[in-house]
């Protein structure tokens, strides 16, 4: 995470058990930062895309001074081992709702 353009490694990791079958959401993972509550969100479609949310308790205003970078990895092969993927992307403030005006906003 990173704050008006200084990096931050928060202090812990989501781990989320993944298996075959259909459509799937976890629990919301939540970590307070520089006094910001954030939430990551985790689901899989029956179709198998994956959706990966981090969200910011807060105003677009607030949430645009953050950048979530989200790494995905299987635990057998470790952070930079096969399989693995880094997102790096805006935090989307809690006022947008749905994943269609999250896409409008980028």
């Amino acid at each position: 995470l990173s704050a008006n353009g200084i990096r931050h490694k928060l202090p812990c990791s989501f781990y989320y058990n993944y298996t075959t079958e259909g459509g799937k959401s976890w629990e919301i993972g939540s970590a307070k930062f520089d006094d910001r509550l954030f939430l990551v969100k985790v689901s899989r479609s029956q179709t198998g895309k994956w959706f990966f949310y981090t969200q910011m308790i807060g105003r677009l205003e607030e949430a645009s001074c953050y950048t979530a970078v989200l790494t995905v990895y299987n635990l057998e092969f470790g952070l930079d081992g096969k399989y693995s993927q880094r997102y790096i992307g805006d935090v989307c403030p809690i006022e947008v709702e749905t994943v269609n005006d999250a896409k409008k906003g980028g």
